[in-house]
Protein backbone atom coordinates (compact mmCIF):
# COMPACT_ATOMS: atom_id res chain seq x y z
CA UNK A 1 0.00 0.00 0.00
CA UNK A 2 1.47 3.34 -1.27
CA UNK A 3 1.32 6.25 1.33
CA UNK A 4 1.97 9.92 0.94
CA UNK A 5 4.28 11.86 3.51
CA UNK A 6 0.83 13.78 4.65
CA UNK A 7 -1.24 10.48 5.20
CA UNK A 8 2.08 8.93 7.43
CA UNK A 9 2.12 12.22 9.49
CA UNK A 10 -1.70 12.35 10.29
CA UNK A 11 -1.40 8.48 10.94
CA UNK A 12 1.42 8.88 13.17
CA UNK A 13 -0.17 11.76 14.78
CA UNK A 14 -3.22 10.05 15.85
CA UNK A 15 -0.86 7.59 16.81
CA UNK A 16 1.35 9.01 19.13
CA UNK A 17 -0.38 12.39 19.98
CA UNK A 18 -4.57 12.20 19.41
CA UNK A 19 -5.10 8.67 21.17
CA UNK A 20 -2.96 9.27 24.23
CA UNK A 21 -3.79 12.91 24.94
CA UNK A 22 -7.57 12.11 24.26
CA UNK A 23 -7.78 9.21 25.83
CA UNK A 24 -6.08 10.69 29.50
CA UNK A 25 -8.50 14.00 29.12
CA UNK A 26 -11.91 10.97 28.66
CA UNK A 27 -10.19 9.35 31.86
CA UNK A 28 -8.93 12.42 33.69
CA UNK A 29 -10.99 11.94 37.08
CA UNK A 30 -9.90 8.14 36.99
CA UNK A 31 -6.48 8.61 36.48
CA UNK A 32 -6.55 11.34 39.20
CA UNK A 33 -8.26 9.13 41.56
CA UNK A 34 -6.03 6.14 40.77
CA UNK A 35 -2.70 8.12 41.40
CA UNK A 36 -4.05 9.49 44.92
CA UNK A 37 -4.50 5.89 45.86
CA UNK A 38 -1.59 4.85 44.69
CA UNK A 39 0.16 7.87 46.79
CA UNK A 40 -1.97 7.74 49.65
CA UNK A 41 -2.39 3.78 50.63
CA UNK A 42 -0.33 1.73 47.53
CA UNK A 43 2.45 0.72 50.35
CA UNK A 44 0.15 -0.76 52.61
CA UNK A 45 -3.41 -2.06 50.18
CA UNK A 46 -3.11 -4.77 47.67
CA UNK A 47 -6.83 -4.23 47.08
CA UNK A 48 -6.09 -2.07 43.90
CA UNK A 49 -2.43 -4.07 43.02
CA UNK A 50 -5.22 -7.51 43.06
CA UNK A 51 -8.09 -4.94 40.77
CA UNK A 52 -5.05 -4.55 38.06
CA UNK A 53 -3.55 -7.56 37.63
CA UNK A 54 -5.29 -10.76 39.10
CA UNK A 55 -7.93 -12.22 36.99
CA UNK A 56 -8.96 -14.77 39.63
CA UNK A 57 -10.15 -12.05 41.96
CA UNK A 58 -13.44 -11.58 42.98
CA UNK A 59 -13.55 -7.24 43.29
CA UNK A 60 -17.17 -7.31 44.42
CA UNK A 61 -16.74 -9.89 47.66
CA UNK A 62 -13.14 -8.91 48.08
CA UNK A 63 -12.26 -12.89 47.91
CA UNK A 64 -9.61 -14.70 46.20
CA UNK A 65 -9.49 -18.57 45.25
CA UNK A 66 -5.86 -18.39 47.01
CA UNK A 67 -3.84 -16.70 49.40
CA UNK A 68 -1.71 -13.46 48.15
CA UNK A 69 1.98 -13.88 49.39
CA UNK A 70 3.09 -11.98 51.62
CA UNK A 71 5.55 -10.54 50.26
CA UNK A 72 3.37 -9.55 47.28
CA UNK A 73 2.90 -6.18 48.87
CA UNK A 74 6.60 -5.08 49.59
CA UNK A 75 7.27 -1.85 49.59
CA UNK A 76 10.26 -1.79 46.86
CA UNK A 77 8.08 -4.01 44.46
CA UNK A 78 5.23 -1.42 44.54
CA UNK A 79 7.60 1.67 44.41
CA UNK A 80 8.63 -0.28 41.34
CA UNK A 81 5.33 -0.66 39.61
CA UNK A 82 4.73 3.01 40.66
CA UNK A 83 7.40 4.78 39.42
CA UNK A 84 7.78 2.78 36.09
CA UNK A 85 3.30 3.84 36.22
CA UNK A 86 4.99 7.44 36.63
CA UNK A 87 7.43 6.65 33.60
CA UNK A 88 4.93 5.64 31.10
CA UNK A 89 2.76 8.55 31.06
CA UNK A 90 6.05 10.97 30.91
CA UNK A 91 7.32 9.29 27.91
CA UNK A 92 3.70 8.70 26.31
CA UNK A 93 2.33 12.10 27.04
CA UNK A 94 5.46 14.79 26.83
CA UNK A 95 8.52 13.11 25.22
CA UNK A 96 7.07 11.19 22.11
CA UNK A 97 4.53 14.06 21.23
CA UNK A 98 7.27 16.55 21.34
CA UNK A 99 9.69 14.11 18.99
CA UNK A 100 6.42 13.34 16.92
CA UNK A 101 6.25 17.03 15.77
CA UNK A 102 9.47 17.86 15.32
CA UNK A 103 9.56 14.43 13.37
CA UNK A 104 7.30 15.42 10.84
CA UNK A 105 8.52 18.79 10.40
CA UNK A 106 11.66 17.55 9.42
CA UNK A 107 10.00 14.59 7.55
CA UNK A 108 8.09 17.27 5.07
CA UNK A 109 11.28 19.68 4.93
CA UNK A 110 13.75 17.16 4.30
CA UNK A 111 12.50 13.73 3.02
CA UNK A 112 14.36 12.28 6.54
CA UNK A 113 12.39 9.55 8.51
CA UNK A 114 14.71 8.49 11.04
CA UNK A 115 13.29 10.39 13.89
CA UNK A 116 9.45 9.23 13.14
CA UNK A 117 11.22 5.62 12.84
CA UNK A 118 12.32 6.41 16.18
CA UNK A 119 9.67 7.18 18.07
CA UNK A 120 7.45 4.93 16.63
CA UNK A 121 10.06 1.98 17.24
CA UNK A 122 9.95 3.30 20.92
CA UNK A 123 6.34 3.51 21.23
CA UNK A 124 5.75 -0.19 19.48
CA UNK A 125 7.60 -1.71 21.75
CA UNK A 126 6.36 -0.10 24.98
CA UNK A 127 2.45 -0.96 23.56
CA UNK A 128 3.89 -4.41 22.54
CA UNK A 129 4.95 -5.58 26.18
CA UNK A 130 2.02 -3.89 27.88
CA UNK A 131 -0.12 -6.27 25.79
CA UNK A 132 0.85 -8.84 28.05
CA UNK A 133 -0.77 -6.89 30.45
CA UNK A 134 -4.40 -6.65 29.12
CA UNK A 135 -5.43 -9.97 30.19
CA UNK A 136 -4.93 -8.25 33.47
CA UNK A 137 -6.89 -4.94 33.44
CA UNK A 138 -9.26 -5.34 30.43
CA UNK A 139 -11.64 -6.82 33.07
CA UNK A 140 -12.26 -3.19 34.56
CA UNK A 141 -10.79 -0.92 31.85
CA UNK A 142 -11.88 -1.74 28.56
CA UNK A 143 -10.91 1.67 26.95
CA UNK A 144 -7.10 1.94 27.53
CA UNK A 145 -6.61 -1.69 26.45
CA UNK A 146 -8.42 -0.84 23.07
CA UNK A 147 -6.23 2.65 22.57
CA UNK A 148 -2.93 0.40 23.13
CA UNK A 149 -3.94 -1.90 20.78
CA UNK A 150 -4.92 0.64 17.82
CA UNK A 151 -1.71 2.36 18.85
CA UNK A 152 0.18 -0.71 18.59
CA UNK A 153 -1.23 -1.88 14.97
CA UNK A 154 -0.97 1.57 13.87
CA UNK A 155 3.07 1.64 14.58
CA UNK A 156 3.99 -1.47 13.01
CA UNK A 157 1.90 -0.40 9.99
CA UNK A 158 3.94 2.54 10.18
CA UNK A 159 7.30 0.91 10.64
CA UNK A 160 6.78 -1.55 7.79
CA UNK A 161 6.04 1.35 5.20
CA UNK A 162 9.23 3.28 6.54
CA UNK A 163 11.91 0.07 6.56
CA UNK A 164 10.96 -0.28 3.07
CA UNK A 165 12.42 2.71 2.23
CA UNK A 166 15.61 2.20 4.38
CA UNK A 167 18.58 1.49 1.59
CA UNK A 168 22.41 0.62 2.14
CA UNK A 169 24.87 3.26 1.32
CA UNK A 170 27.37 1.85 -1.03
CA UNK A 171 30.72 2.99 -1.69
CA UNK A 172 32.46 4.68 -4.49
CA UNK A 173 35.27 2.88 -4.82
CA UNK A 174 35.68 0.37 -7.25
CA UNK A 175 38.24 -2.53 -6.01
CA UNK A 176 36.88 -2.95 -3.02
CA UNK A 177 35.36 -6.15 -2.00
CA UNK A 178 32.60 -4.71 0.25
CA UNK A 179 30.03 -2.24 -1.49
CA UNK A 180 29.28 -1.22 2.10
CA UNK A 181 30.73 1.54 4.59
CA UNK A 182 31.36 -0.78 8.09
CA UNK A 183 29.96 1.61 11.32
CA UNK A 184 33.26 2.33 13.08
CA UNK A 185 33.38 1.37 16.97
CA UNK A 186 32.28 4.29 18.24
CA UNK A 187 29.37 3.79 16.36
CA UNK A 188 28.41 0.52 17.10
CA UNK A 189 28.95 1.38 20.88
CA UNK A 190 26.31 3.97 20.20
CA UNK A 191 23.82 1.34 19.40
CA UNK A 192 24.94 -0.62 22.22
CA UNK A 193 24.23 2.37 24.60
CA UNK A 194 21.29 3.56 23.19
CA UNK A 195 19.78 -0.08 22.96
CA UNK A 196 20.73 -0.96 26.55
CA UNK A 197 18.98 2.18 27.86
CA UNK A 198 15.55 1.07 26.26
CA UNK A 199 15.89 -2.48 27.43
CA UNK A 200 16.56 -1.32 31.39
CA UNK A 201 13.63 0.57 30.67
CA UNK A 202 11.36 -2.10 29.18
CA UNK A 203 12.82 -4.32 31.91
CA UNK A 204 11.84 -2.06 34.53
CA UNK A 205 8.82 -1.11 33.75
CA UNK A 206 7.23 -4.39 33.07
CA UNK A 207 8.81 -6.33 35.38
CA UNK A 208 5.83 -5.96 38.22
CA UNK A 209 3.58 -7.60 35.22
CA UNK A 210 5.53 -10.43 34.56
CA UNK A 211 5.79 -11.08 38.49
CA UNK A 212 1.94 -10.91 38.57
CA UNK A 213 1.84 -13.10 35.42
CA UNK A 214 3.66 -15.74 36.98
CA UNK A 215 1.50 -15.50 39.95
CA UNK A 216 -1.26 -16.25 38.00
CA UNK A 217 0.25 -19.49 37.01
CA UNK A 218 1.28 -20.54 39.94
CA UNK A 219 -2.76 -19.80 41.20
CA UNK A 220 -4.04 -21.68 38.04
CA UNK A 221 -1.93 -24.62 38.90
CA UNK A 222 -2.82 -24.64 43.06
CA UNK A 223 -6.32 -24.29 41.87
CA UNK A 224 -6.17 -27.44 40.01
CA UNK A 225 -4.28 -29.31 42.78
CA UNK A 226 -7.20 -28.12 45.17
CA UNK A 227 -10.08 -29.45 42.85
CA UNK A 228 -8.18 -32.81 42.39
CA UNK A 229 -6.85 -33.13 45.77
CA UNK A 230 -9.37 -31.52 47.95
CA UNK A 231 -7.41 -32.29 51.12
CA UNK A 232 -4.37 -29.93 49.87
CA UNK A 233 -3.28 -27.20 52.16
CA UNK A 234 -0.19 -26.04 49.25
CA UNK A 235 -0.50 -22.08 49.06
CA UNK A 236 1.72 -19.53 47.53
CA UNK A 237 4.44 -18.68 49.67
CA UNK A 238 6.77 -15.89 47.41
CA UNK A 239 5.95 -13.80 44.72
CA UNK A 240 9.68 -12.75 44.35
CA UNK A 241 11.28 -14.09 41.05
CA UNK A 242 14.23 -16.49 41.40
CA UNK A 243 17.41 -15.59 39.65
CA UNK A 244 16.26 -18.74 36.57
CA UNK A 245 12.74 -16.56 36.59
CA UNK A 246 14.82 -13.07 36.40
CA UNK A 247 17.19 -14.69 33.33
CA UNK A 248 14.05 -15.73 31.39
CA UNK A 249 12.39 -12.19 31.85
CA UNK A 250 15.63 -10.37 30.68
CA UNK A 251 16.47 -12.88 28.58
CA UNK A 252 12.90 -13.08 26.83
CA UNK A 253 12.51 -8.77 26.68
CA UNK A 254 16.03 -9.03 25.11
CA UNK A 255 15.54 -11.47 22.31
CA UNK A 256 12.31 -9.93 21.31
CA UNK A 257 13.44 -6.35 20.95
CA UNK A 258 16.57 -7.42 18.86
CA UNK A 259 15.14 -10.49 17.01
CA UNK A 260 11.81 -8.17 15.65
CA UNK A 261 14.02 -4.61 15.56
CA UNK A 262 16.56 -5.97 13.15
CA UNK A 263 14.16 -9.05 11.24
CA UNK A 264 11.12 -6.91 10.70
CA UNK A 265 11.98 -2.84 10.92
CA UNK A 266 15.45 -3.84 9.91
CA UNK A 267 16.77 -1.76 12.57
CA UNK A 268 16.80 -1.23 16.18
CA UNK A 269 16.07 1.91 18.22
CA UNK A 270 20.49 2.47 18.37
CA UNK A 271 20.67 1.78 14.95
CA UNK A 272 17.91 4.38 13.51
CA UNK A 273 19.68 7.26 15.73
CA UNK A 274 22.87 6.50 14.25
CA UNK A 275 22.08 5.89 10.94
CA UNK A 276 22.85 2.03 10.86
CA UNK A 277 21.13 -1.31 9.35
CA UNK A 278 22.68 -4.88 10.08
CA UNK A 279 23.23 -6.93 6.37
CA UNK A 280 24.23 -10.21 6.16
CA UNK A 281 27.93 -10.11 4.84
CA UNK A 282 27.08 -10.00 0.85
CA UNK A 283 25.20 -6.59 1.17
CA UNK A 284 21.83 -8.41 1.80
CA UNK A 285 19.42 -7.51 4.31
CA UNK A 286 19.00 -10.20 6.78
CA UNK A 287 17.23 -13.30 6.39
CA UNK A 288 14.78 -14.60 8.86
CA UNK A 289 17.30 -17.74 9.65
CA UNK A 290 20.09 -15.19 10.07
CA UNK A 291 18.54 -13.27 12.07
CA UNK A 292 17.71 -15.59 14.40
CA UNK A 293 21.30 -16.76 14.72
CA UNK A 294 22.67 -13.20 15.00
CA UNK A 295 19.64 -12.24 17.83
CA UNK A 296 20.60 -15.88 19.79
CA UNK A 297 24.59 -15.43 18.97
CA UNK A 298 23.94 -11.73 21.46
CA UNK A 299 23.81 -14.24 23.98
CA UNK A 300 27.60 -15.50 23.89
CA UNK A 301 29.19 -14.32 27.18
CA UNK A 302 30.93 -11.25 27.17
CA UNK A 303 30.17 -10.36 23.35
CA UNK A 304 29.13 -6.78 24.28
CA UNK A 305 32.89 -6.49 24.75
CA UNK A 306 34.30 -7.89 21.79
CA UNK A 307 34.54 -4.98 19.68
CA UNK A 308 37.51 -4.18 21.79
CA UNK A 309 39.64 -6.85 20.60
CA UNK A 310 37.81 -7.77 17.31
CA UNK A 311 36.71 -5.30 14.18
CA UNK A 312 33.91 -7.82 14.76
CA UNK A 313 31.69 -8.56 17.66
CA UNK A 314 30.76 -12.13 18.10
CA UNK A 315 27.91 -11.70 17.60
CA UNK A 316 28.69 -10.31 13.88
CA UNK A 317 31.52 -13.02 13.12
CA UNK A 318 29.07 -15.90 14.14
CA UNK A 319 26.25 -15.49 12.22
CA UNK A 320 28.30 -13.69 9.16
CA UNK A 321 26.47 -10.34 9.56
CA UNK A 322 27.60 -7.13 10.02
CA UNK A 323 26.40 -3.23 10.42
CA UNK A 324 26.81 -0.88 7.91
CA UNK A 325 25.66 3.13 6.84
CA UNK A 326 22.12 3.17 5.62
CA UNK A 327 19.68 6.23 4.82
CA UNK A 328 16.41 6.81 6.42
CA UNK A 329 15.91 9.68 3.86
CA UNK A 330 13.33 9.57 0.85
CA UNK A 331 12.46 11.97 -2.37
CA UNK A 332 9.71 10.82 -3.19
CA UNK A 333 6.06 12.08 -1.68
CA UNK A 334 4.91 8.35 -2.33
CA UNK A 335 6.01 5.85 -0.47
Amino acid sequence: MNLTKKKIIILQAVCLIILPITLTIFNFYEYKALLTKYSEIAFSDTKLLKQFFLPFYNFDQNKLIFKLPDDYTDIEQLQIFHISFKLYYVITLIIIPILSIIGSFRFLKTGSFRILTGILLLNFFINFYGLFGLFFNIKYEILSPIVRIVRFVIAFFLLIVLSEKINVIHTTADTTKEPYIKQPRVKRFSHFLIDSILIFHLCFSYLYTFKSILLTFKSILLTFKKLIFSNSTESISSSSLSPLQTAFYIFIIVFTYYFISEGVFKATLGQVIVGSVAVENNGKLLSPYTNFGRTLARFIPFDAFSFLFNKKGWHDSASNTTVVKASYKTTTDIL
